[in-house]
């Protein structure tokens, strides 16, 4: 490594290095952004701007249609499932990476 340019140096070694950490950023910030209720309630003036944590609030009406709640919910789920699955391996070593022996 002696020579490198910093481009390099980041490229081979930081990169590699910090990869599992910003995955886990990355997914923790994806579920914590998806399942907001509080601002996209508060920031949201359109129905079409909605947020889908809020929309599943504005489903209930007058009655409750099981039906299209449970598609909804299933869709809803469906995101962040897939999300999981593709990071899952740098997550488990992310997180296994902090732990401590002893």
């Amino acid at each position: 490594m002696d020579g490198c340019s910093v481009f390099r140096t980041w490229k081979d070694v930081m990169a590699p290095l910090a990869k599992n950490g910003m995955i886990i950023v990355l997914v923790f910030s994806f579920y914590n952004i998806w399942g907001e209720y509080t601002m996209g309630k508060t920031l949201a003036t359109q129905d079409s701007a909605m947020p889908i944590a809020v929309a599943l609030t504005l489903l209930k009406g007058d009655s409750w249609n099981f039906g299209v709640l449970g598609a909804v919910i299933t869709m809803t789920i469906i995101p962040p499932v897939i999300i999981f699955i593709i990071f899952q391996r740098q997550l488990v070593d992310g997180i296994a990476m902090g732990a401590v022996k002893g």
